[in-house]
């Protein structure tokens, strides 16, 4: 083969090589598919072994390439491999965000400046959380305790009071159902992006979270049921007030029937009360967990 055209072949191939291997791991790191540390590991592995290849081509061809000649390939194609590896490395560490979810979403780096967008949207999801928690705990903070405590004797202590302990209930609650409905329109937005970014990373997203939003669920169908059962057992208090009276910190009842149904709502409520938190506990759990495989994925 002529000089001219082996050099032409040889600068033709080491260019496709070098310059297709960056374009496609720069693309799969940019759409998500792959993380910065796979990228960087696979871009040095192919460009490695691909040049490599591609000497040991030239050193075994008919007629075999001169010692001096074979020399100068192999430093041509080590400059260039060397070049295009510095480049993509430094690509990658200035524009592909790696995937430590959370810890990007702590740092104060800018969305605009978070690539993937697949890392953008769980980023913004996870700093929406922080903050809107955040705001809950301030929220929580600032609230006083219902005083006197639910469910105590003294909270049915004259009609005023109850109305009073049932008032202080219903604004805790409604700070709850706040911050759950921040989240809820947090999640609904990360769903509805995701789908047109990445909607396989969405629905492997779903399905793991396809237990807690059943179990999110049906706690908030039991908050439900306890806000409503403390609603009606102070309600009842209130409409039978003169049924009985606050003596030595403890309910005296003058009517049987009376004390019977208010025990009867009492215990009914409390009831609910254990299984919120029992529910809760579990949840916490859940969610951890789903925190722990969000920031690792």
């Amino acid at each position: 083969m002529p000089r001219s055209m082996e050099s032409t072949n040889f600068w033709i191939i080491t260019g496709c090589v070098n310059l297709t291997i960056p374009t496609i791991i720069i693309w799969e790191a940019y759409r998500g598919d792959i993380n910065r540390t796979g990228a960087l590991l696979t871009c040095w592995l192919c460009f490695i072994f691909l040049n490599s290849a591609i000497l040991i081509g030239m050193r075994f061809r008919r007629p075999p390439a001169t010692s001096s000649h074979f020399r100068r390939r192999i430093i041509q194609a080590a400059g260039v491999g060397l070049l295009g590896l510095v480049v993509t490395t430094i690509f990658l560490a200035a524009f592909i965000s790696g995937n430590n979810y959370l810890s990007i979403a702590q740092s104060s780096k800018p969305l605009g400046s978070i690539y993937p967008m697949r890392t953008r949207l769980i980023v913004e999801l996870l700093r929406e959380r922080m903050s809107d928690s955040k705001k809950y705990q301030e929220a929580a903070a600032h609230f006083a305790p219902i005083s006197p405590p639910l469910y105590s004797p003294q909270s049915f202590a004259s009609t005023a009071v109850m109305r009073a302990t049932e008032r202080r209930f219903q604004q805790a609650f409604n700070i709850d159902s706040a911050y759950a409905a921040r989240i809820s329109e947090s999640e609904t937005r990360f769903r509805k992006q995701m789908a047109r970014v990445d909607p396989q990373y969405l629905n492997s997203w779903i399905s793991l979270r396809r237990n807690e939003v059943h179990a999110e669920t049906a706690l908030f169908r039991l908050e439900t049921r306890w806000v409503q059962s403390v609603r009606t057992l102070y309600g009842y208090a209130a409409d039978h007030n003169q049924s009985f009276r606050l003596h030595n910190k403890s309910l005296q009842f003058f009517n049987s029937a009376v004390e019977s149904e208010f025990h009867h709502l009492e215990k009914s409520s409390e009831s609910l009360q254990q299984q919120i938190q029992s529910a809760r506990k579990a949840q916490v759990k859940k969610q951890q967990e789903a925190a722990a495989s969000l920031t690792s994925n």
